[in-house]
């Protein structure tokens, strides 16, 4: 059989060989581009009609710390000068009385600057309230940070008349309280703290019965000397002066008071706890008798009667 042969007797050109090799990558190349988009395309496609899973952020359902009041603390003596200093004054006060609001706008500033801070004397403020606003003054007060107590005191009886005969005194120590410390959740905490109420209440009763105190301001000079009223700066000195000679001096006549039981309920709102609303008013007075002596056992802020 013969061989077959090219009828022209020429072999073909290798560019031909060459143009039908590269037609054929470029045939592959095309299929394989296709096929990768429409795969991307899909996947594009899958992407959009089903979208991922999210995740919620958890949700801090913990429930909020708990406001607790250290009661002993709240309740452990404010004194204001040196405690060594040798008169010591005792006041018995209620924010809402006008009389003890008038003793600290008129007398207390000249008292502290010649005796108290000059060391000669030092002060202790006993909580005498005479209704539910006042109770909760001196609460609130007592719950502040201790440096800030004195400076609070001073502004309840300064600002008196924007809070004491107001139905919405809470709102006015909340926020006073709030610029001195005292946060809200601890303002609530305070004022419903039975244990602090109670316990201002039967101290104010302790000194009521110990020292026959029946009206505010009232005021206890060395554990010994009791004077009612709001006395002028003149009558006081005369009062430390002779103890810092050794003396005890003659009571000054009584000055303008408050009886215990004659000061007139603030209307209260409903948010407001209940308080003893006239504590003093309920707790019958000491008998009228010579003052005491001084106290052999005890203290005299800590409502417990000397022996």
């Amino acid at each position: 059989m013969a061989d077959n042969i090219n009828p022209s007797g020429k072999k073909p050109p290798i560019a031909l060989f060459i143009a039908i090799a590269a037609a054929v990558l470029l045939a592959i190349g095309v299929v394989q581009y296709i096929s990768q988009n429409k795969e991307a395309a899909l996947t594009v496609e899958s992407t959009i009609e089903q979208p991922a899973e999210t995740t919620e952020a958890p949700t801090d359902t913990a429930a909020p710390a708990t406001v607790t009041i250290d009661v002993n603390a709240a309740l452990s003596d404010r004194t204001l000068g040196d405690t060594s200093a040798p008169v010591k004054i005792s006041e018995h006060a209620s924010f809402t009385c006008g009389h003890c609001g008038d003793f600290h706008r008129e007398t207390f500033a000249k008292l502290k600057k010649e005796y108290i801070d000059t060391g000669k004397a030092y002060l202790v403020f006993s909580d005498f309230p005479l209704n539910a606003p006042a109770v909760q003054a001196s609460m609130v007060a007592r719950c502040l940070p201790q440096e800030k107590y004195f400076d609070f005191v001073s502004l309840l009886f300064e600002k008196q008349q924007d809070w004491a005969y107001n139905p919405n005194y809470l709102d006015y120590l909340k926020v006073e309280a709030g610029k001195a410390g005292l946060d809200e959740a601890h303002f609530q905490a305070c004022i419903q703290n039975t244990e602090l109420q109670e316990g201002i209440v039967n101290r104010m009763k302790g000194v009521q019965a110990q020292w026959n105190i029946n009206s505010t301001p009232s005021f206890v000079i060395n554990n010994r000397n009791t004077v009612s009223g709001a006395i002028p700066f003149e009558e006081f000195k005369k009062l430390i002066e002779a103890e810092l000679a050794g003396e005890k001096s003659a009571a000054p006549a009584p000055a303008a008071a408050e009886p215990a039981e004659a000061e007139e309920p603030v209307a209260e709102d409903e948010a407001t706890p209940e308080p003893d609303e006239a504590p003093a008013a309920t707790t019958p007075a000491a008998p009228a008798a010579a003052k005491p002596a001084a106290p052999t056992t005890g203290s005299e802020e800590s409502g417990t009667p000397a022996e």
